[in-house]
């Protein structure tokens, strides 16, 4: 059981666009910045060489890995990436690779020393088995001998420092690889999945293919999971603001935390480089001041992708060169996101047993965290620009955002401002 994930945080590295270098030297010089914002766990996206056929943009995907073994040159070397990993050991702090093993560029290195690792479609020809993408193809897993070659890749990055590996789609690889790359790590390797969606899921195996549930995974050896079973209403709602959705994230939200084994956690992600920017939804502070309390507030680690403790609403490309902007525009909203991960990085959380979902009004989430020794917090999120009234147990009551003590003698609380909410007495 990995309790140490309950009150840490993974800080998501872009790295051709986290700095004007775009290399892993940047990241480097930078690391002490990364850590006072919150970061536990530096998670680099993928770094190695990028394919050119069918390449998106000028730079292209990360995601269309052309070699696995290679870093890329723009970005810098194995001895960058291995000093990077010793800076952050140092600091006692972790490090994690992006992999992506579902797919490669359609000039990749493997597709042309072991074109059997690849998918193909009734013609004989790489292929996509879901939809019909430019720049990758699709590898094989029903070949073990595959298998063994990943692994082989992951034992390369471990050596050099790498503690731990975020699997890209990791929904469309079998659960056969993560028991064999357990076996073949050291026992303390972080296995982050980004498992698809739902309803996404399902269409997978309506049409044929193979696909593995959060539940599936977390017995394979997955750790932590993106918060992508409940994501799809949250998502909804954030665009629509249509109080409908947030009712249908409730039960969502409800479901995913109940379906993971003892041990096992989500990292309730809301902006990450395949989503939109938290402040991006609303020109509303309050609205994005509640989002991003969300994100903290829930069992599990934090996860933040770079500069959104910046409230930034842009989105680096993907596909091109587009360096985030790291000035302090609004110090209010930067001193509240500290305040935030000085709540996650408590002791107490590593007690934390559960996150639960309450009956709130609609525009509402009331959520509640139970501790050992009968301890609980209550997060009062209020997505309208008016005051709502939430429900509580009587009590004293102590809002850990601004040291403000309250006594509930009513069983009720109304307020338009997000609170995290102790429970005294």
């Amino acid at each position: 059981m990995r309790k140490e994930f309950l009150n840490q945080i993974i800080y998501q590295i872009f790295v051709r666009n986290y700095s004007k270098e775009g290399n892993l030297k940047a990241v480097s010089n930078s690391l002490d910045t990364i850590i006072s914002h919150g970061a536990d766990i530096l998670y680099l996206m993928p770094i190695q060489p990028i394919g050119v056929l069918g390449r998106k943009g000028s730079k292209g995907s990360p995601y269309s890995i052309m070699d696995y073994n290679l870093i890329d040159e723009e970005q810098g070397s194995e001895d960058d990436l291995i000093e990077l990993c010793h800076l952050v050991h140092q600091k006692g702090k972790k490090i994690i690779l992006d992999m992506v093993f579902n797919h490669t560029s359609r000039d990749s290195l493997l597709s042309k020393t072991h074109p059997e690792y690849f998918y193909k479609n009734k013609n004989g020809n790489f292929a996509n088995k879901i939809g019909n993408w430019d720049d990758v193809i699709d590898l094989d897993h029903t070949n073990r001998q595959l298998e063994d070659y990943l692994i082989d890749v992951l034992r390369r990055y471990e050596r050099y420092g790498i503690d731990g590996f975020r699997f890209d789609v990791a929904s469309f690889l079998p659960p056969s690889f993560y028991q064999k790359a357990r076996k073949a790590l050291k026992e303390d390797t972080i296995f982050l999945g980004e498992c698809i969606d739902n309803p996404f899921l399902l269409y997978t195996k309506s049409v044929g293919f193979p696909a593995y549930s959060n539940t599936e995974l977390a017995l394979a050896g997955i750790d932590i999971f993106y918060p992508y079973a409940s994501f799809t209403p949250l998502r909804e709602y954030m665009e629509t603001k249509q109080s409908k959705y947030l009712e249908q994230y409730k039960y969502a939200l409800a479901l995913e935390e109940g379906s993971l084994p003892e041990g096992k956690y989500i990292t309730r992600t809301i902006e990450n480089h395949d989503r939109e920017r938290i402040a991006s939804f609303s020109e509303k502070e309050n609205f994005t001041r509640q989002l991003l309390l969300l994100s903290f507030f829930t069992m599990g680690p934090a996860f933040v992708y770079m500069g959104e403790e910046y409230k930034l609403t842009h989105k680096p490309d993907l596909f091109e060169k587009d360096v985030i902007s790291k000035e302090i525009k609004d110090q209010d909203y930067y001193s509240y996101y500290l305040k935030l991960v000085s709540l996650k990085k408590r002791e107490k959380n590593l007690s934390m047993l559960a996150s639960l979902v309450l009956d709130s009004p609609e525009h509402t989430l009331l959520l509640k965290n139970t501790f050992r020794e009968d301890q609980e917090e209550y997060a009062l999120l209020n997505f309208l620009e008016k005051e709502q009234t939430f429900n509580l147990p009587n009590g004293t009551y102590l809002n850990l955002l601004n040291g403000e003590k309250l006594e509930m003698k009513n069983g009720s609380l109304t307020c338009k401002e997000p609170h995290w909410l102790a429970k005294l007495s």
